[in-house]
């Protein structure tokens, strides 16, 4: 089979980059193994939330201390605020109702009541400008009954510390106590799947009798796994404003993005090969020709470009064994610590050697193999060498950015 571009991966990263591919006019192939990590998404995406000792509040201007081989540095600031801006653009394209997006970090409520700097949220979420600017004096904190991943007690530990007084609310309907019958079924995408009209009415109406004091709603994010429906039918009968926190993985807002992001990418006429792998391909002369996949045998799937969107140790796209950390699928060149010793610190809580390794990159992101530029072969996302995502909040703005640049140096061939 051809295509123009095949692409290895099917989270955030390859999804934007074969949505943007196939608005240009390329016939694109993605190739899955599975669900992505952005089924663990919180529903909100980081630019650059830190420098590793504190939190920034103006992401753009704090890129130009990022060492020169993380991504923001080789893609170039001159390039990095459009390109930031066409990957918000991009997100609303496809259904996902983004807000933010200026040229300062808001703060979002995590699970454990923690309030933390993003970029943009989803518009089911609270933000607000700083943890000393929270928008609500009283709040209602709703839970469903029986529900075990939400924890309120975090949520009211956290807004109290900021002078916030919560008031604990208990949600259900006669489908959700049906559904207590068996523990293992009150997990979030459950609940999400069987939101009828009838249980958004049970909830509207107890939310709309509790104390007249209560400013806003915290809900968990449970509602609207294929679209926003029930989230905004809720919205629409409740007298107060309601917010959505993001529970404990699988995340409803994760998979509600994958599904949607997906959904664009076929309609554009996007080729989505789910649950099979990429085990190999021939490299020669400097480009790669071809992948092997699991599933297609003998057929191989050529392409005039392929981006490597596969991630890093978390989705496996960056493996290790005692004696060494490898790219399992091209073995491609990597940055690490040849000493196993040198991979991590003592300190579990300091940031980690390891978190920096991943794929040897230039200054378009093309990768290499044996010390040998591939011409032909992009990476993009968490499996780029340079990009610490956790002590630098930068993994979303790092896969969104680098996948729209690739796929912008491809059309433009």
């Amino acid at each position: 089979m051809r295509f123009q571009s095949v692409i290895i991966g099917g989270g955030l990263s390859g999804l934007v980059a074969g949505i943007r591919l196939a608005e240009g006019g390329q016939k694109v192939a993605i190739v899955s193994s599975g669900q992505s990590t952005l089924h663990f998404f919180s529903g909100s995406l980081d630019l650059l939330g830190s420098d590793g000792r504190a939190e920034i509040l103006c992401p753009f201007d704090a890129m130009s201390s990022l060492a020169p081989a993380h991504p923001y540095s080789k893609i170039g600031m001159s390039r990095i605020r459009s390109l930031a801006g066409e990957g918000l653009d991009l997100l609303n394209r496809c259904g996902l109702r983004f807000i933010g997006g200026g040229n300062a970090n808001r703060y979002h409520l995590t699970p454990f009541g923690v309030m933390k700097p993003s970029w943009i949220a989803m518009d089911d979420c609270l933000t607000f400008d700083s943890p000393e600017n929270f928008p609500y004096k009283t709040v209602g904190i709703a839970n469903i009954c029986g529900f075990l991943d939400f924890y309120p007690q975090f949520l009211s530990l956290g807004l109290e510390k900021k002078g916030v007084t919560c008031l604990t609310i208990s949600l259900t309907s006669p489908q959700l106590q049906a559904m207590r019958k068996s523990s293992t079924e009150m997990r979030a995408p459950n609940i999400a799947r069987i939101m009828s009209a009838e249980t958004v009415d049970c909830m509207a109406r107890t939310l709309n009798e509790a104390d007249s004091e209560i400013e806003a709603f915290l809900l968990p994010a449970i509602f609207g796994m294929t679209d926003t429906v029930a989230l905004d039918d809720l919205r629409a009968k409740v007298r107060r404003p309601v917010f959505f926190i993001p529970t404990m993985p699988t995340s409803v807002l994760g998979v509600r993005s994958q599904i949607m992001l997906r959904s664009c990418f076929q309609r554009l006429g996007g080729t989505y090969l789910l649950g099979d792998n990429v085990t190999g391909g021939d490299i020669s002369d400097g480009q790669l020709r071809y992948v092997t996949t699991a599933n297609l045998g003998s057929d191989r799937l050529e392409a005039d470009n392929f981006i490597l969107a596969s991630g890093s140790f978390l989705s496996h796209g960056i493996k290790s064994v005692p004696e060494r950390i490898y790219e399992p699928v091209f073995d491609l060149d990597i940055t690490s610590e040849s000493s196993r010793s040198r991979w991590f610190g003592d300190d579990f809580y300091e940031t980690q050697p390891y978190m920096d390794f991943g794929v040897v990159s230039d200054k378009d992101f093309r990768l290499s193999h044996s010390g040998h530029t591939i011409s032909n072969l992009y990476g993009v996302g968490a499996v780029l060498e340079g990009c610490d995502a956790i002590t630098l909040g930068c993994g979303g703005g790092v896969a969104l950015l680098t996948a729209i640049h690739v796929a912008d140096t491809i059309l433009k061939q």
